[in-house]
Protein backbone atom coordinates (compact mmCIF):
# COMPACT_ATOMS: atom_id res chain seq x y z
CA UNK A 1 0.00 0.00 0.00
CA UNK A 2 0.83 3.29 -0.61
CA UNK A 3 2.27 6.24 1.44
CA UNK A 4 0.38 9.66 1.54
CA UNK A 5 2.22 13.10 2.07
CA UNK A 6 1.94 16.99 1.34
CA UNK A 7 4.76 18.65 -0.91
CA UNK A 8 4.68 22.46 -1.93
CA UNK A 9 4.32 22.58 -5.51
CA UNK A 10 4.27 26.08 -6.95
CA UNK A 11 4.10 29.67 -5.82
CA UNK A 12 2.23 31.64 -8.81
CA UNK A 13 -0.40 33.93 -7.81
CA UNK A 14 -1.08 31.67 -4.38
CA UNK A 15 0.42 28.85 -2.23
CA UNK A 16 -0.56 25.24 -3.59
CA UNK A 17 -0.08 22.17 -2.35
CA UNK A 18 0.32 18.87 -4.29
CA UNK A 19 -0.26 15.56 -2.66
CA UNK A 20 2.42 12.64 -3.31
CA UNK A 21 0.87 9.02 -3.21
CA UNK A 22 3.95 6.56 -3.16
CA UNK A 23 3.34 3.25 -4.82
CA UNK A 24 6.91 1.81 -4.45
CA UNK A 25 6.14 -1.76 -5.85
CA UNK A 26 4.42 0.09 -9.37
CA UNK A 27 6.19 3.80 -10.01
CA UNK A 28 7.95 5.79 -8.13
CA UNK A 29 5.28 8.20 -7.25
CA UNK A 30 2.00 10.26 -8.60
CA UNK A 31 1.78 13.68 -8.06
CA UNK A 32 -1.60 14.84 -7.92
CA UNK A 33 -2.46 18.79 -8.24
CA UNK A 34 -3.29 21.70 -10.96
CA UNK A 35 -0.62 21.39 -13.03
CA UNK A 36 -2.01 23.52 -16.01
CA UNK A 37 -4.06 26.20 -13.78
CA UNK A 38 -7.55 25.22 -15.35
CA UNK A 39 -8.61 24.70 -11.37
CA UNK A 40 -9.26 20.81 -11.58
CA UNK A 41 -6.38 18.38 -10.60
CA UNK A 42 -4.16 16.51 -12.87
CA UNK A 43 -2.35 13.91 -12.33
CA UNK A 44 2.22 13.40 -13.19
CA UNK A 45 3.16 10.11 -12.59
CA UNK A 46 6.94 9.81 -12.13
CA UNK A 47 8.55 6.11 -13.64
CA UNK A 48 12.13 6.32 -12.15
CA UNK A 49 13.66 7.38 -8.86
CA UNK A 50 14.13 10.98 -8.43
CA UNK A 51 18.05 11.03 -9.35
CA UNK A 52 16.63 10.26 -13.19
CA UNK A 53 12.99 10.92 -13.11
CA UNK A 54 10.46 10.54 -15.84
CA UNK A 55 7.47 11.92 -15.89
CA UNK A 56 3.69 11.06 -17.88
CA UNK A 57 1.58 13.93 -17.72
CA UNK A 58 -2.30 13.64 -17.77
CA UNK A 59 -4.72 16.58 -17.31
CA UNK A 60 -7.81 16.14 -16.23
CA UNK A 61 -10.49 17.26 -19.40
CA UNK A 62 -13.60 18.66 -17.95
CA UNK A 63 -15.37 18.32 -20.92
CA UNK A 64 -15.18 14.43 -20.92
CA UNK A 65 -14.90 13.85 -17.41
CA UNK A 66 -11.84 11.81 -17.95
CA UNK A 67 -7.57 12.40 -17.50
CA UNK A 68 -6.21 12.84 -21.30
CA UNK A 69 -2.28 11.99 -21.84
CA UNK A 70 -0.11 15.03 -22.61
CA UNK A 71 1.81 14.66 -25.61
CA UNK A 72 5.79 16.47 -25.46
CA UNK A 73 6.82 17.60 -28.26
CA UNK A 74 10.41 18.45 -29.11
CA UNK A 75 11.27 17.06 -25.95
CA UNK A 76 11.19 13.62 -24.16
CA UNK A 77 10.23 14.21 -20.61
CA UNK A 78 9.73 16.33 -17.83
CA UNK A 79 12.40 15.77 -15.21
CA UNK A 80 13.21 18.58 -12.67
CA UNK A 81 10.57 21.24 -13.74
CA UNK A 82 8.87 24.46 -12.10
CA UNK A 83 5.89 25.69 -13.31
CA UNK A 84 5.60 29.66 -14.13
CA UNK A 85 3.28 32.35 -15.36
CA UNK A 86 2.39 30.82 -18.06
CA UNK A 87 4.82 28.49 -19.32
CA UNK A 88 7.31 25.56 -17.76
CA UNK A 89 10.86 25.41 -17.20
CA UNK A 90 12.15 22.32 -17.32
CA UNK A 91 16.12 21.17 -16.11
CA UNK A 92 17.46 18.14 -18.04
CA UNK A 93 20.94 16.14 -17.00
CA UNK A 94 22.84 15.30 -19.72
CA UNK A 95 26.54 14.34 -19.77
CA UNK A 96 28.11 17.46 -21.18
CA UNK A 97 26.20 20.20 -19.41
CA UNK A 98 23.10 20.69 -17.52
CA UNK A 99 20.05 22.10 -19.93
CA UNK A 100 17.41 24.33 -18.77
CA UNK A 101 14.14 24.19 -21.14
CA UNK A 102 10.90 26.79 -21.93
CA UNK A 103 7.72 24.15 -22.44
CA UNK A 104 4.53 26.11 -23.12
CA UNK A 105 1.04 24.77 -23.09
CA UNK A 106 -0.80 23.91 -26.57
CA UNK A 107 -4.01 22.35 -25.97
CA UNK A 108 -3.45 18.79 -24.85
CA UNK A 109 0.41 19.14 -25.30
CA UNK A 110 3.49 20.53 -24.21
CA UNK A 111 5.60 22.15 -26.95
CA UNK A 112 9.73 23.23 -26.18
CA UNK A 113 10.40 26.99 -27.26
CA UNK A 114 13.71 27.10 -26.31
CA UNK A 115 16.74 25.62 -24.19
CA UNK A 116 19.86 26.64 -22.96
CA UNK A 117 22.58 25.06 -21.79
CA UNK A 118 23.91 25.83 -18.21
CA UNK A 119 27.53 27.43 -17.40
CA UNK A 120 28.74 27.02 -14.11
CA UNK A 121 32.09 28.06 -13.16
Amino acid sequence: MGAFSLEKCCKQHFEKKIIVIEFKSFFSRIFVGDLNNDGYFDLLINHNDDRFPEHTLYVWNSYEHQFVKIEFIGFDSLMYFEIEDGYLTNSVRTFERPILQTIIWDGNSLILIDEKELYFE
